[in-house]
């Protein structure tokens, strides 16, 4: 077996079902358009679930350690960048996230649902143990 044989597994294949392809698709289908899109828009999407954090092919949501989400809720709120996401928006009104699911899913449980208390900040320390609310 060589290199180019080998598929790699990695921390996002974990928890993920095999899933057969059974209408393959096309690569010049794909239409990638880049776009900025500020944090209060997409709380607002999260909020009214315009965003699909369920599609079939995707593994399971809110896999994340509280540690591991209030780094990202911390690092939102340096207003620091985030990695991008990439969704399905072939209907404007509810896009499907093919990468992101899980900074998504801890975005709306802190913002939308306020579920999530931070804890072992690294630098906005005197937010532990706080939600957005408090």
């Amino acid at each position: 077996m060589t290199n180019t044989d080998a598929i790699e597994q990695t921390d996002d294949d974990i928890g993920r079902d095999d899933v057969d392809i059974t209408n393959p698709f096309s690569t010049k289908d794909i239409k990638i358009t880049n776009a900025t899109i500020l944090l209060p828009s997409l709380i607002k999407r999260l909020e009214h679930d315009e965003i699909d954090l369920c599609p079939d092919f995707q593994r399971h949501a809110n896999l994340w350690d509280i540690n591991k989400m209030s780094k990202l809720i911390e690092s939102v709120l340096l207003k620091l960048p985030l990695p991008i996401f990439y969704f399905d928006v072939s209907n404007p009104d509810k896009w499907l996230v093919v990468d992101g699911l899980q900074r998504l899913s801890t975005i709306k449980r802190f913002f939308v649902k306020k579920d999530i208390k931070l804890k072992n900040l690294e630098f906005l320390t005197h937010l532990n143990g706080k939600n957005i609310q408090t």
